[in-house]
């Protein structure tokens, strides 16, 4: 017998013997036997999305809390806001504020309020430049037209001598929409507006209260801006705006 032949022969008795240990193997299972097991996550470990919600339509609400603790004031309030319809209503009540002057009250673009971690420059004071890069630029002015941006903003509520003020204001929620929504003719001031296609979302925005007397004493430090004194720029108290129709 040739190399050759012996060679093809002890080649195909391996194959051979290769095929009998495979078929005295187990044989594969298919995706259909009764052994394959299909693994199910009980319900009560899955993850569930809230279904977030896509219209400002609701109720609000904010406990204000005060700002700089260097001042001696006893800064506190509440805001309640209700959007229903073509309905936008505020309604305010601040008490531990100086008597006599104006309080500038600002919903702000950001969504925090901030704290003495927040005086950058250490002087024991959170002026108005610290304080809006936690609470963000001015977005609506609680003024005497909250419908536009510019209109009414020389207004502020001026507290009773115990303190106190209240404020309550409504106008159409579409007229604000709309101004909120116009072109920002002024790149520079600190007033911010929103895209075409944004919602309000007020559940990501804080309230600030600004104001304090004129006889408090201030650092150098801080400052004011060609459009409003220092003591008039000082935020006193800041609240977050949350949802409470869920």
């Amino acid at each position: 017998m040739s190399f050759y032949k012996i060679r093809k022969n002890i080649l195909c008795t391996m194959g051979l013997m290769m095929l009998q240990v495979v078929g005295c193997g187990r044989a594969p299972q298919d995706s259909f036997s009764k052994e394959t097991t299909i693994k199910t996550v009980p319900p009560s470990k899955l993850t569930i999305k809230k279904e977030v919600r896509r219209d400002d339509v609701g109720k609000y609400s904010v406990k204000l809390e005060k700002v700089n603790e260097s001042f001696d004031l006893n800064v506190q309030g509440t805001f309640q806001i209700n959007i229903e319809k073509d309905l936008f209503l505020v309604d305010g009540y601040v008490s531990g504020v100086d008597s006599g002057i104006k309080h500038y009250q600002i919903i702000q673009s950001g969504g925090e309020c901030p704290t003495m971690d927040s005086d950058l420059n250490f002087d024991g004071i959170i002026d108005n430049l610290e304080g809006s890069l936690v609470y963000g630029t001015k977005l609506i002015p609680l003024d005497a037209n909250i419908s536009a941006q510019f209109e009414g903003m020389s207004y502020g509520p001026i507290a009773n001598e115990e303190g106190e003020y209240f404020y309550r204001k409504s106008v159409p929620f579409s007229s604000l929409m709309a101004d909120l929504k116009s072109l920002d003719d002024d790149l520079y001031d600190d007033l911010i507006k929103i895209d075409f296609d944004q919602y309000l979302e007020l559940e990501k925005r804080v309230i600030v209260i600004y104001g304090i007397s004129s006889s408090v004493p201030l650092p150098s430090t801080v400052r004011g801006t060609f459009e409003r004194d220092e003591f008039e720029l000082i935020p006193i108290a800041c609240g977050k705006i949350q949802r409470i129709d869920e």
